[in-house]
Order: structure tokens, then sequence, then C-alpha cells
């Protein structure tokens, strides 16, 4: 039987530098076959997931064949690749590489990325930024579990300064407990990352399962804000009826390119939603839902934030809100 191909997380960025050049990255799950267990198709000596790529030198009036950037072999898979452009012109691929063996201490999720310096032309060997350590999210009182972005880093680009920052969802800072949100910077084109810090500023004098912080993005302002939007409980109360919830951004406002690696340096956090919202209201996929990514854009110095959350009868309504340095 011939194997079944899903392709997943499809993402497309335009090159700020030369605007003829748009490329499109994916990740392609390749399965035994149509018939197949999902979770046995996992482990079937048939399974892969490696990285597509695919553009366009005339803006998009025409695209070239695509073809495969990286292949992390039978068993591993990437996911949630997306392509950012360095004021060199370089691209980065970022991703979360997926390996099922412990060879070289990888198995589990990993923050990766691959260089290109001729546009697409050819890739670099893969860089591992660090682990992706996510334990996933649940809900404190009943333990249902919250389908969050656990597994799709984000990143940015300071286009003056060149910094690349990078977060994604990690149980590291509380031993193991509770999901944080991650942060690694690097001031050589991704070719060497800080030690990630912990950004979010979740209060920590509150129960361990209202620490929980998830689905993060990030974004620079031209001014050289960095900001990183996130979903927490901390404003759960004792009545196990509901589930509230909120959305938050966090900024860096760095004097030097390492100084968003210093976790002092993270402040100024804004709540973005109006009142806490019920997330067992979400709609339910594998889990409450409000989607594996958020929106995070900018204009001038200001942060445009898209995200998702229940209100009133729709579980699934998204809001607006626009927010300075």
């Amino acid at each position: 039987m011939a194997p079944t191909v899903f392709n997943d997380k499809e993402s497309i960025t335009a090159d700020p530098i030369d605007p003829n050049f748009i490329y499109a990255v994916w990740d392609r799950l390749v399965f035994p076959n149509e018939h197949a267990n999902v979770q046995a198709a996992f482990h079937a000596a048939a399974f892969r997931g490696p990285a597509l790529f695919a553009r366009s030198t005339d803006g998009g009036a025409t695209w070239e064949r695509s073809s495969v950037i990286f292949e992390p072999g039978q068993h591993n898979q990437t996911i949630g690749n997306q392509i950012f452009v360095l004021p060199s012109g370089d691209l980065v691929d970022l991703f979360n590489m997926l390996i099922a063996s412990n060879r070289h201490g990888l198995r589990g999720g990993n923050v990766a990325i691959l260089r290109s310096t001729d546009k697409g032309e050819t890739w670099s060997d893969v860089i591992v930024v660090d682990k992706l350590g996510t334990i996933g999210v649940t809900d404190p009182e009943t333990g249902e579990d919250v389908r969050t972005g656990d597994i799709i880093p984000d990143g940015a680009v300071d286009m003056t300064s060149g910094a690349m920052y990078v977060v994604w969802q990690d149980a590291r800072f509380s031993g193991g407990q509770f999901d944080s949100i991650a942060l690694s910077t690097s001031t050589d084109g991704g070719l060497t990352w800080s030690e990630p810090i912990k950004v979010n500023q979740t209060p920590t004098d509150i129960p361990a399962g209202n620490q929980q912080a998830f689905t993060p993005s990030v974004e620079v302002a031209a001014d050289g804000t960095v900001g990183v939007t996130y979903y927490d409980f901390r404003n759960n109360t004792p009545d196990d009826t509901t589930l509230p919830t909120d959305y938050f951004i966090v900024h860096c406002h760095p004097t030097t390119p390492t100084a968003c690696s210093d976790p002092a340096n993270w402040g100024d956090e804004t709540k973005l939603t109006d009142t806490s919202f019920d997330m067992r209201q979400a709609p339910n996929a594998r889990g409450f839902f409000t989607g594996d990514y958020e929106g995070l854009a900018t204009a001038g110095s200001d942060f445009l934030t898209l995200f998702s959350q229940p209100h009133d009868d729709d579980p699934a309504s998204v809001f607006f809100r626009r927010v300075g340095p």
C-alpha cells in the first residue's frame, strides 16, 4: 500500500530586504499507509517528517519546485518550521526537531535551526538551540488536557542589531513541575545561542498549577523593544466550576544585543484580556484549545496582538489589541 502524506504547519515569509523573494516551508508527515493507526504509525519504520521548502524569486508570480531541506530520519520529524530573514539577507529556518532515539542525547523535542547564505539554494547542517522541555498543560483542578502551542517554537529578528530571539514552552525552570516561557538569544546569525531564561512574569507565590504559562509568541518593534505574549492561569480561583485564564505581553528594552538574555531586563507586563475567560468553554480538540499559536506583529514601536478566547456564546472569538512599547 502506498504511504499516506500529510503536509502540516505551513508558513510563508516575504523577504524584507529583496521583495522578489518569498519563502514557504512546512513539515511533511509520511505514514506507512492510509489505514495505519496514528500512534502505531509514529513508531513504524516508514514514518518520518522532513522539512520542505519552496521559494518564489519573482514576487510570487511563479514558484520553484519544493525540495526537502532537512531529513531527520525514520521515526523522527520536524514541526513548526518558520523562515526568518537576517539583516545580512541570510535565512534561518526555525523548527522543533522531534527525535525518537536518544543518540547524542536528543530524544524528544529540540529547538533547532538551519541556515542558508544563498536565499535557500543550500542549507547548513542542523544547529540545536536547546532542548524543548515541555511537559504540556493541564487543568489545575481536573487534570484535563489543555491543548497549547507546547511543541511550536516562535522567533523574531531585530533588523537593526541582528539579534534573533526564540521562545518556547519549557518546564526546566520549575524542576519539571509546570511549563513556563523560555527565551534564547543569538547575536551571530544563529550559530550560537544564549542559555535559556524564563521571561513570563506569572507570580510564583500561587499554586503550581496556576503558574503554568503557554503558547508564546515573540516580535521585535522598530525601536528594538522585544515583546513576548502568553497565556497563564494566575487569576484562577478556588471555584472549581471554571478555569479563569488571561493573556499577557511582557517587554524587554535592550541597550545591547545581549541585554534580553538577562531576566532582570524583562518587565512592563500588560494584561491583554479585559476580563478573565473560562478556558473550559474553549473548543475541546484533544484538550481545551485556543490555538497552536497566536498572532503578534508590530507597527512602528507598537505591538499588534491577535488572540483567541471564548466570549459569550462563542467558544472561539478572536480579539485584537494594540500595545505601546
